[in-house]
């Protein structure tokens, strides 16, 4: 802990393959480096539910020629706890307000819910990082 508060620990980031089988993965690696920062409940929680959302869109929709895995990223900083994911594909996404009875296509808004702010870029050469900053609170 610093003398102003601020706890400060590593980022984290780890690489998987684009299958549906990678999406809980990601969740328990999430939820183990964020409970080993010692961060609450709500946002352990929070970092998994968001990581396992753009993780899902990753496998769904950012597979690209050359891209083997995408990177899942844990940006710890003053303003929060911020969740990357890299993937091969152009596209950003895209918030649709879909129907009652649609089956899928609500992950965007979980993420926009539980997230301070949500965004994507390119990244230079290919690909992209879709991006959600959430309020980081840490037990002390």
């Amino acid at each position: 802990m610093t003398d102003d508060g601020e706890v400060r620990v590593p980022s984290w980031s780890m690489a998987f393959r684009f299958c549906v089988a990678s999406v809980p993965e990601v969740r328990a690696h999430v939820r183990n480096a964020v409970t080993a920062w010692g961060c609450d409940a709500d946002l352990v929680g929070d970092a998994e539910l968001v990581a396992a959302e753009l993780a899902a869109n990753a496998v769904l929709h950012g597979q690209a020629p050359g891209w083997e895995l995408f990177t899942v990223r844990l940006v710890p900083g003053a303003s929060g706890l911020t969740v990357e994911v890299d993937d091969g594909s152009p596209q950003l996404p895209k918030l649709v307000r879909h129907g009652e009875n649609d089956e899928g296509g609500r992950g965007l808004l979980i993420i926009e819910a539980l997230s301070q702010r949500w965004g994507a870029d390119l990244r230079a050469g290919s690909g992209k990082r879709t991006w959600a900053l959430l309020t980081m609170r840490v037990h002390r």
